[in-house]
């Protein structure tokens, strides 16, 4: 039996990226499933790799009866979507910086239910995600105004269609500079884009109470908004566990 491959992440995997893995674990294990799935988390960022979660998401999630044991602090590698089939972001910043670290352009919500989520960029509500362009907020442990890269995503023609190279027979007849089809038309410079295996969605695009389709990051907040954070990621990964027992 296949494996379905599922990787959780926020910016610091400290926080909500943990949380997501720990619930989603349990109710695997709970539902018997637990040779059905790998399940992993990890962050956009570098700032605390190697660190177990933050004791407010193993407080409220001991609450609850899931663990977080064993879990260390990683950042994502290009590796991973090859690895896993999804990637469930936790904000639609942390869908932008996986993005632009893939290389490839495309929606995040693709690969959750019908109308659910939406299109990598759609805006956040003011200082939901940093400042314009910031990428993410700094949060989770990273210091002030280190979220993701600035305009996550990639400029123009980075790791768009085929073709975004140039015009046909720009740069002279096929054979000159490359084959046809190689990053567009006959000798339009550079290799057309790899595709990769993992589909990113957000974890809330799975909600059946999504709100504003994120969720916050609570690590400037007190206690009560990691039991926000843990009733979000409960709904939202019963709902991801039903939609892929169900594929």
């Amino acid at each position: 039996m296949n494996r379905t491959s599922v990787l959780f992440v926020c910016l610091g995997n400290i926080c909500r990226s943990p949380l997501a893995e720990g619930v989603f674990r349990h109710r695997v294990n709970e539902g018997g499933l637990r040779d059905r799935f790998e399940i992993d988390s990890a962050g956009t960022g570098g700032w605390h790799v190697g660190n177990p979660p933050d004791p407010r998401s193993r407080a409220v999630a001991e609450k609850h009866g899931v663990s977080l044991d064993g879990q260390a602090a990683r950042r994502v590698s290009p590796d991973d979507f090859d690895r896993f089939d999804w990637i469930v972001a936790m904000d639609r910043a942390n869908a932008r910086d996986l993005e632009a670290l893939r290389g490839e352009g495309g929606e995040v919500g693709g690969g959750g239910p019908a109308g659910a989520g939406g299109a990598a960029g759609e805006g956040a509500p003011a200082g939901a995600g940093g400042p314009a362009g910031a990428g993410g907020a700094a949060g989770e442990g990273a210091p002030a105004g280190a979220g993701g890269p600035a305009g996550g995503g990639g400029a123009a023609g980075e790791g768009g269609p085929a073709g975004a190279g140039g015009a046909a027979g720009a740069g002279g007849p096929a054979g000159e500079g490359g084959p046809a089809g190689a990053g567009g038309a006959a000798g339009a410079g550079g290799p057309a884009p790899r595709r990769h295996r993992a589909r990113i969605v957000l974890l809330r695009d799975f909600d059946p109470e999504p709100g504003d389709g994120e969720v916050p990051d609570p690590y400037y907040g007190g206690p009560g908004g990691f039991d926000d954070v843990y009733a979000m990621v409960d709904r939202s990964c019963a709902a991801l566990l039903e939609h892929l027992d169900g594929e």
